[in-house]
């Protein structure tokens, strides 16, 4: 059986605190969704928890040898994750794909379609890969970390399942080919909740998972250090 930590405990009561209150705030408006919106503050919270685990992650790379190879993989790590916590911070993502479809309405006229207005999905599925090509470019220097390998894989089938919502309802265009029309207002508000938890919850399954790594890393330069 899994060991959890104190830490996991932490993470999982303060993000399930959070997205009770967003819910229950939202149901006393009479918009359960409400507070699951970009722009409020969920997606503040999540931000700050990937900040955070860019940073414990910057720590983790100036623990490690210059010398060592993975350093590079935690310098790396921690950009991205920092990134990604600004970028869904101020949603620089979707004004990406607003200013690409603006451009490309006004200089030639297409109006987008189904594609091309899921640029940001996109670009989010683009971070993922990236995320994949550097866990296999230094998959032989991981193999210290393989306590991280069950949060990772967590993190992966969360974050192809937020993926997959998003695309299916970010348009609706795609969800009307399956659901009555009745059912879009329901089904677009149920899948905001769940995307914006599932990113909450992958937030919180890299923090921790980050933390774990810190605590690796520094035991093995102690040992490193006791061995001199």
């Amino acid at each position: 059986m899994p060991h959890i930590s104190r830490q996991d405990c932490g993470i999982t009561v303060f993000n399930f605190a959070a997205l009770a209150s967003a819910l229950l705030r939202g149901i006393s408006k009479n918009e359960p969704e409400r507070y699951f919106q970009e722009g409020f503050y969920l997606t503040n919270i999540t931000a700050i928890q990937l900040i955070f685990a860019g940073i414990v992650c910057l720590n983790t790379a100036q623990i490690q040898p210059k010398a060592n190879k993975i350093r590079v993989f935690w310098f790396v790590a921690a950009i991205g994750l920092i990134g990604l916590g600004i970028d869904d911070q101020f949603m620089i993502h979707e004004h990406i794909d607003n200013i690409i479809n603006e451009w490309a309405e006004i200089t030639y006229g297409f109006s987008g379609n189904s594609i091309t207005k899921r640029l940001d999905d996109f670009i989010v599925l683009g971070y993922g890969c990236i995320a994949l090509y550097f866990v296999r470019h230094f998959r032989n220097e991981l193999k210290k970390f393989l306590m991280l390998r069950r949060g990772f894989l967590l993190a992966i089938i969360l974050f192809i399942l937020m993926v997959i919502i998003d695309i299916l309802s970010s348009r609706m265009d795609l969800a009307r080919l399956i659901l009555n029309e009745y059912y879009i207002p329901a089904f677009k508000s149920i899948s905001l909740i769940v995307e914006e938890t599932l990113k909450l919850v992958t937030a919180g399954v890299l923090l921790s998972m980050a933390v774990k790594a810190r605590g690796v890393a520094r035991g093995i330069e102690r040992r490193r250090e006791s061995s001199k």
